[in-house]
């Protein structure tokens, strides 16, 4: 029997989750007499949901509230980017799953993945309080945020001590 790869069936999922919270938070009326910009519920879940996503979008530019200003390529381009983001989480998933095989790992590339999740998750930390002070949020898209900079702190921590130690070797089978 065929296994099922999360790697293909995560990114499929979250982007048509992304695709109908954006359509919703598009729908969404604006409530008057605001004095600040209004981000509906749905864009703020959306936005924590994928929130490593966000970080895809800078080059691009993007902010921590808004995807790149260009008419449909911004849109198409989180949509990548939540694609791209699930996409390694759903690898990642699928390795843990799968029978422990003989693979090289090198020290220079993990130290250094491993720091740039880490720094992607003391921004993500730092985009999650800035949000929790601001007057739009909802404490939804907050939280998912929290989890997302948590995970990737700790795991990235984790890998970084294990190979620092010296204890990141090649598994054999």
């Amino acid at each position: 029997m065929r296994k099922l790869k999360l790697a293909v069936v995560l990114p499929i999922i979250q982007v048509l989750v992304a695709i109908v919270l954006l359509l919703r938070a598009e729908r969404t009326p604006v409530p008057a007499g605001l004095d600040y910009y209004y981000h509906p519920r749905a864009w703020l879940i959306c936005k924590g949901l994928n929130a490593p996503a966000m970080l895809l979008l800078i080059p691009f530019g993007g902010t921590w509230y808004f995807v790149p200003p260009i008419p449909i390529v911004g849109r198409a381009l989180f949509l990548i980017s939540v694609a791209i983001v699930w996409y390694f989480v759903g690898r990642l998933l699928d390795r843990r799953r799968a029978p422990i095989r003989a693979r090289e790992h090198r020290i220079p590339t993990t130290l250094l993945l491993q720091f740039l999740l880490l720094v992607a998750g003391g921004i993500l930390f730092d985009g999650g309080l800035n949000e929790l002070k601001a007057p739009i949020t909802t404490g939804a898209g907050a939280v998912l945020t929290f989890v997302w900079a948590v995970s990737l702190i700790f795991f990235s921590s984790t890998s970084l001590l294990r190979a620092l130690r010296g204890r990141h070797q090649p598994q054999t089978s």
